[in-house]
């Protein structure tokens, strides 16, 4: 997961936008945004797993600008929602 996380990171780092999809959010930071905000929560909670800023700050800089983001915000999962349904999924 770190490695597809500096993936991930040097890709961001290397287009100099502030999103994946450029200027402005996109379908791909939808789908970027949503995966991070499980690491967030659920791989935290169930592995204390976190994204660490100092192997990935670019994507770490993007982590807080798209989840401070109106829309992220307004549509984003309760986090206990999200530990319940990873937690069945544990089971």
């Amino acid at each position: 997961l770190t490695a597809a996380l500096a993936k991930l990171d040097a890709h961001l780092a290397s287009t100099g936008k502030p999103f994946f999809g450029g200027d402005a959010p996109a379908f791909s930071d939808a789908f970027i945004a949503t995966k991070l905000f499980i690491i967030s929560v659920a791989a935290a909670h169930y592995k204390s797993y976190t994204l660490d800023a100092s192997l990935a700050p670019t994507l770490a800089a993007y982590q807080e600008r798209i989840f401070a983001h109106p829309a992220f915000v307004q549509t984003k999962y309760d986090p206990e929602d999200s530990l319940t349904g990873w937690g069945e999924a544990r089971k």
